[in-house]
């Protein structure tokens, strides 16, 4: 669930006659966005994530196999896509590895 923020923006005008300094904050109701760190050798990549892409590498990690993680994030999200989510995250290099089913959680996979 995504909750608003206010996030102030500066607005600063200066008074000639005075060298007065007038500071004003207009406050924009924006959503809050989900995002992804990663550090591939030195760089730090900041991924901004789709609707569903937090929940589903929360219950990746959480040891859900991927169809279970997608069934846990589609309750919430009705258009999400497992199957792109999870190319994505091979493609961002942010999958350390892959446990093969007979090995896996045992759970519903």
């Amino acid at each position: 669930h995504t909750q608003n923020a206010h996030l102030p923006q500066a607005h600063t005008k200066t008074h000639a006659h005075t060298h007065t300094r007038i500071h004003t904050y207009t406050y924009t109701r924006r959503l809050a966005e989900d995002v992804l760190l990663l550090r591939p050798d030195a760089e730090v990549l900041v991924l901004v994530l789709k609707p569903g892409y937090a929940a589903f590498i929360h219950a990746l990690q959480e040891g859900q196999c991927v169809a279970e993680a997608a069934g846990t994030v589609l309750q919430d999200v009705g258009d999400f896509d497992a199957g792109t989510a999870f190319v994505s995250l091979l493609g961002w290099g942010a999958v350390a590895s892959l446990t093969p089913p007979n090995q896996a959680h045992t759970g519903t996979c």
